[in-house]
């Protein structure tokens, strides 16, 4: 019946699993960082961290996207660590968060986070998902000046001391509607 197909559809909708993230986009080296994570009907996650180079990022991303991309990413990102962590048990089917410490990286640099739930870290046969971040010790705010031009301040991103002697290089990318 009609009835019966849509409690099947609810069952399913509240059994589905899921999972998703964040990571600051920018995290200092040599301090533990955090990423948020929202679950439903998850157990247990399997976390690594990976360094990949920011071009080669790039020029995957271009034009790949889905479980091709993430697949290319994952087998082109060299490992610095991996994880497991058991999570809370809840099984109530509604969302949960949890923020997870990250272990410090010490070296300067593009890496990218994957979080699973299964050992593999397969994204066709379970949930998997990425996210890029960059390790760098560098802040900087810019300002657009009334003339068009820019003035930056370069800053330590932990103590927040100016840093004297940068150099900065501006370039805009433009789309080509044609």
């Amino acid at each position: 019946t009609n009835a019966a197909e849509h409690c099947k559809s609810l069952i399913y909708q509240i059994e589905q699993h899921n999972l998703s993230f964040t990571v600051e986009t920018v995290v200092p080296s040599n301090t533990n960082f955090s990423s948020r994570i929202t679950y439903k009907n998850i157990d247990h996650l399997y976390i690594r961290v990976a360094k990949i180079d920011k071009s080669k990022y790039e020029k995957l991303s271009e034009k790949t996207y889905g479980d091709i991309l993430y697949t290319k990413v994952f087998n082109a990102a060299e490992k610095v660590y991996e994880f497991n962590k058991e999570l809370p048990a809840d099984p109530d089917f509604n969302s949960h968060s949890v923020e997870l410490i990250l272990n410090k990286i010490s070296e300067p640099g593009f890496y990218v986070l994957f979080i699973s739930n299964n050992e593999k870290f397969t994204f066709n046969s379970g949930l998997a998902a990425y996210k890029p971040f960059t390790v760098s010790n560098i802040s900087y705010a810019r300002q657009v000046l009334y003339d068009g031009s820019y003035r930056f301040f370069v800053a330590d991103r932990i103590t927040g001391e100016p840093m004297k002697g940068v150099k900065c290089q501006l370039w805009y990318s433009k789309y080509n509607y044609t």
